[in-house]
């Protein structure tokens, strides 16, 4: 906290700050300090995300140069990654029962073997990471259109289903199918999924797919001053809240919703919030910038789970072979696979597909492949 305030005036580009979950913290306290030091953990948190949005509500719009994040694994280190006209990276060991106020930091500068190592350390962690702030939005189903009813923390999601069986919730989620031409033949792009992309249906492949958020709608809109408005609110609704991040903070955060007006008479999203979505999702699982004019249209489709739906809206965008390429060897993780259709039809044989694509190959991806002219191999 004390660094931001020295630099209010002189914002960081791009800032991400992760914090370790709370069975990380737990499991890293000492027994007799558990329940004070989950109550400092919680309170820092919500002190820097408050913080955060109050310094920063002004340029909301361009928002995305800070992020306050949550890592589920082990953290090995605390400390910082400074990257300017020198490079510098500080750490310190993240001991069991150790106070990381009075460690020792060692510091390394661009350019040297220890600085690329936990360079690369920082990042794939904050790739790894999920947003504190991030709250999904669910509601129901009508006709081809999806109604807004609440928001939810997506920490929360599994609670919320195991309260909410029989009640048929539906979720928003965008789905964007990447095609890419070489050699003059057009191939589909699926991402072949592990643990360090995704969090189910491993070693399946799949679209590039994410849960509309409550920033995905507010992204929506280009009235500075409605944003500024939303988080002047939403700061007074953290204040008001207690310690915890959750809770009253999501009834607060629906109600806000219904009384900006930031939906249609219908409860409908705003049509901008879906290809926003989309190019976060692109953004974050491929690195890749892309302007929201390239995703086309292509259809929207209602799965069935357990004991919920899921409300996709499917995009498609075209990748150039240097944006492939760059995907490849900058995110390799992304795991990002050429195929062409008669490859996907094995794939569908062999039950390799995720559960969308697999469930509605034939009757919603055959259609769009075909109208993306897909080479059949």
């Amino acid at each position: 906290m004390a660094a931001l305030r020295e630099r209010k005036n002189k914002p960081w580009r791009i800032l991400k700050i992760v914090f370790p979950s709370l069975k990380i913290i737990r499991s890293i306290l000492d027994e007799r300090d558990v329940s004070e030091g989950v109550n400092r953990w919680e309170g820092s948190r919500k002190e820097l995300l408050i913080y955060l949005i109050n310094i920063y509500r002004g340029e909301i719009i361009n928002r995305g140069f800070w992020e306050l994040l949550e890592f589920d694994g082990n953290l090995p280190f605390v400390g910082n990654k400074l990257a300017g006209k020198t490079g510098i990276v500080r750490t310190a060991p993240l001991l069991p029962g150790e106070s990381t106020r009075d460690v020792y930091y060692t510091e390394v500068m661009e350019g040297t073997s220890p600085y690329n190592q936990l360079s690369v350390a920082f990042d794939r962690i904050c790739e790894l990471s999920i947003p504190i702030n991030e709250y999904i939005l669910y509601g129901g189903c009508k006709e081809e259109n999806f109604q807004f009813k609440g928001i939810l923390k997506r920490s929360f999601l599994d609670e919320f289903l195991n309260a909410t069986k029989g009640l048929d919730y539906c979720f928003p989620v965008v789905l964007v199918v990447l095609h890419n031409s070489y050699f003059d033949k057009n191939y589909s792009l699926l991402q072949k999924r592990t643990e360090l992309n995704s969090s189910g249906d491993r070693a399946k492949f799949s679209n590039i797919s994410g849960r509309i958020t409550e920033q995905d709608v507010l992204r929506s809109f280009s009235n500075p001053t409605l944003i500024r408005g939303y988080y002047d609110k939403l700061s007074e609704i953290l204040k008001l809240s207690g310690v915890s991040l959750g809770g009253s903070i999501e009834k607060g955060i629906s109600d806000l919703f219904q009384q900006m007006e930031l939906l249609d008479k219908d409860n409908c999203l705003p049509e901008r919030a879906w290809p926003q979505a989309a190019i976060r999702e692109i953004k974050g699982k491929l690195g890749l910038s892309v302007n929201m004019k390239r995703l086309k249209y292509q259809d929207t489709v209602i799965l069935k789970r357990d004991t919920y739906y899921l409300f996709f809206k499917i995009f498609s965008l075209e990748i150039s072979n240097q944006e492939f390429n760059s995907i490849t060897e900058q995110r390799p993780d992304a795991e990002l696979n050429r195929f062409v259709l008669y490859q996907m039809h094995e794939l569908k044989a062999n039950e390799k597909l995720n559960a969308l694509l697999q469930s509605k190959f034939r009757e919603v991806f055959i259609p769009i492949f075909n109208r993306l002219q897909i080479w059949d191999g």
